[in-house]
This record gives C-alpha cells, sequence and structure tokens, in this order.
C-alpha cells in the first residue's frame, strides 16, 4: 500500500496534532478515549489510511477534543505560510 498525499492543509492539521498531543503526553489511546473512538482510529487517520473527507470529520474531533483539554495552551494550526490554489492543493 503507497502512502497517501496529504494536502498542506492537512499536513499542518496532523503537526498541530501531534504537537498538542506530545505537549499534553497523551498517547493515541488517550486521544481516542477522550473522542471515543479506538487508538487504531486515530493512528489511522493521522497516517491517511481513510477518505479525504473521513480524514477531515476525525481531525477535527480531535482538534476539538484536545483544545477542550489543553484550553488557553492549545496550539492553533498555522496556515499563512502555506501556498494554496483553491482548493487546498
Amino acid at each position: 500500500m503507497t502512502a497517501k498525499i496529504f494536502t498542506p492543509v492537512t499536513k499542518e492539521r496532523i503537526s498541530t496534532i501531534k504537537a498538542n498531543m506530545k505537549r499534553k503526553g497523551l498517547s493515541f489511546e488517550d486521544v481516542a478515549n477522550l473522542i471515543g473512538e479506538t487508538p487504531a482510529n486515530i493512528y489511522a487517520t493521522l497516517r491517511g489510511r481513510y477518505t479525504e473527507q473521513t480524514t477531515s470529520n476525525n481531525l477535527t474531533e480531535i482538534e476539538t477534543a484536545l483544545a477542550e483539554v489543553l484550553g488557553v495552551r492549545y496550539i492553533q494550526p498555522y496556515f499563512n505560510d502555506l501556498v494554496m490554489s483553491g482548493d487546498e492543493k
């Protein structure tokens, strides 16, 4: 199986999620428990195993849970330096 190629925006979201997980010391299992999913689902989402829409939905759910846990310490994704051609490519 070949690796999925993420858009720059999706890459930034995943990078930010991983940074927030590290900041709080959370594992895939911890994040899975926060949103009521399996650790395998979290891992698969961050590795690109799902469709773009499913990945985006899962990332939004993870971001929301991490923002609630971290509060003001939550790192926001930074999109201003990404080159986009209208549709996040």
